[in-house]
């Protein structure tokens, strides 16, 4: 069976990239979501936090860089934080999830549901 949903994460930091492999993505892989096809998108300026996931077949790694290469003024004025801390919610450009959604949509994907890396799952 073929979904037409992924699940869809963003983690712009070392201390996020750490938090989707220990919580959402565990999570992910102890319910067997991978072995029923349901694809898990994460888009990151980090990718070798995810070498791991690079032949994976659900786990797809999303470069926001290259993702956005096509809007040269996303690099003007979306701008990512030098520092994640503090007043880091009000400065991140939270519409960047635009090129994680637009990604699953080019691959056939009609819908995305976004987990917010700081999630604790149960599971």
């Amino acid at each position: 069976m073929k979904y037409t949903y992924c699940i869809a994460s963003e983690a712009h930091y070392p201390n996020y990239t750490k938090r989707v492999k220990e919580n959402s993505l565990k999570s992910y892989f102890n319910l067997e979501l991978d072995k029923k096809n349901i694809p898990y998108y994460i888009s990151t300026n980090r990718i070798q936090d995810f070498d791991e996931f690079k032949d994976h077949p659900t786990v797809k790694i999303i470069d926001i860089n290259e993702a956005r290469r096509d809007v040269p003024e996303s690099f003007n004025y979306e701008l990512y934080p030098d520092d994640p801390t503090g007043i880091y919610p009000a400065r991140y450009p939270w519409n960047m999830r635009r090129f994680l959604v637009r990604r699953a949509g080019l691959d056939g994907l009609c819908g995305c549901y976004v987990i917010d890396t700081d999630i604790v799952t149960g599971k």
